[in-house]
């Protein structure tokens, strides 16, 4: 289990500060099955305008909260 807890600010215009904002997870094993995401505290004016993305080493992404 790994937790990311740095924050992110979202500008009116254009992609958050810090992005991409790596996560680094380490003694892991076996092969990752499943991935929870938690938003605490998110707010947005327009959340249809956010978009949440997931990279993989090998480059598969999701795509959370697309509208």
């Amino acid at each position: 289990s790994s937790m990311y807890t740095t924050f992110l600010v979202c500008s009116t215009i254009g992609v958050a500060s810090l992005y991409p904002s790596p996560i680094t997870v380490s003694g892991v094993t076996a092969p990752v099955v499943g991935v929870t995401l938690t938003l605490t505290g998110f707010t947005h004016s327009w959340f249809s305008d956010a978009d949440f993305l997931l990279v993989a080493p090998d480059g598969r992404t999701r795509t959370w909260a697309r509208h």
